[in-house]
């Protein structure tokens, strides 16, 4: 991944956890790690496995995650869903 791409990549997650309210400076780095790892899985460069890693949690845990960060566990945009 090159510098670029990682700097999209964390501004993106940024603004995923700009949207949130926090209690804690602990509380919101936690949530940004996470986000990262939402943004990793969301644009294919993690498994849903490799990302929950990445963030400290169950696999299960990862994907009940997602939705807080407007990432979808099936692939689809939240847009796509709504329209649903």
């Amino acid at each position: 991944m090159s510098s670029k791409e990682l700097e999209r990549l964390v501004l993106q997650a940024q603004e995923r956890v700009n949207s949130i309210a926090f209690d804690t400076p602990d509380e919101e780095q936690a949530n940004l790690i996470t986000a990262i790892a939402a943004q990793l899985y969301d644009d294919s460069v993690l498994s849903a496995a490799k990302a929950a890693a990445l963030a400290g949690m169950s696999k299960a845990d990862f994907i009940r995650q997602l939705g807080k960060f407007q990432v979808s566990s099936f692939g689809e945009t939240v847009e796509e869903i709504s329209a649903l």
